[in-house]
């Protein structure tokens, strides 16, 4: 005999067995998930880029309805980032730099474009967000600095394609941005067609890394990694780093595919 009963935060099932005299009796109970947040994402860029410096931060708030957030203590590298599902509230992120380093720079972005969403507070690394709705997203990026490092202007968020309105796309293919981390390089490429994206990792003519994917138009971020032999190989001669070159090659549905070069320096 089996019966099944419908509830509110998810369902049970419950099964009867008879095995010789008793009764064995499962019950399998699933809770339903909470309702998925929107997306609060912090991201860091170190100037000079590629320096290996964590930098710490700093995430808490209050929700609309009055519920303490954190604090969320936590550290980010070089192009490195961090999202949060929250409710709507308001939420204070701030860098916490070590010795030697400041906060020269914070940009954000808002999918819903709300005014006033975000106060910048530069001198004191922190901005405060409002996130108004439960279907934003927002993002800022952090250009924290070696006191030395000069004043190269910040760097503006790269949020996930969502966030790019349509109307942005360009006329023709474009390779907007070109990251690096430790065995791997990113492409961020906005398509204004369906396309084939072929990454490769070259050095000198060689592949040491590869990454083929099928997009729809928007923006998308591919990551190529270093092949594990390739690495191997280049730590055997004792190098640390390898400068390598990543090709980022797009074939549209319709028109002449476009190649793209970038010089990147990839962390072994």
């Amino acid at each position: 005999m089996c019966d099944r009963t419908s509830l509110s935060e998810g369902y049970r099932v419950r099964r009867n067995r008879i095995v010789g005299s008793a009764i064995v009796v499962t019950v399998v109970v699933a809770i339903a998930t909470p309702a998925a947040h929107a997306t609060v994402g912090i991201a860091n860029v170190n100037d000079p880029a590629g320096d290996a410096t964590a930098i710490p931060y700093r995430f808490e708030g209050t929700t609309a309805r009055g519920g303490a957030v954190g604090p969320f203590q936590f550290q980010l590298l070089d192009d490195d980032y961090k999202s949060f599902g929250q409710p709507p509230g308001t939420y204070v992120a701030q860098a916490l730099p070590p010795a030697g380093w400041k906060v020269g720079d914070i940009q954000c972005v808002d999918k819903e474009q709300t005014p006033g969403a975000f106060a910048v507070d530069v001198p004191n690394g922190r901005v405060t967000i409002t996130h108004a709705t439960t279907s934003d997203e927002q993002w800022c990026t952090f250009t924290t600095r070696r006191e030395s490092a000069g004043t190269s202007p910040g760097l503006s968020p790269s949020p996930p394609p969502s966030l790019i309105p349509a109307t942005s796309l360009p006329q023709t293919n474009a390779l907007t941005r070109v990251t690096t981390g430790r065995r791997f390089a990113t492409a961020t490429v906005r398509i204004p067609q369906h396309s084939v994206i072929r990454a490769d990792l070259l050095r000198r003519t060689r592949v040491v890394g590869a990454k083929r994917v099928v997009h729809r138009a928007g923006t998308w971020i591919i990551k190529v990694p270093l092949r594990a032999r390739s690495a191997a190989q280049f730590r055997r001669q004792g190098l640390k780093r390898v400068t390598l070159t990543l090709r980022v090659v797009i074939v549209p549905d319709q028109g002449a595919k476009q190649t793209f070069r970038h010089g990147v320096i990839v962390r072994l």
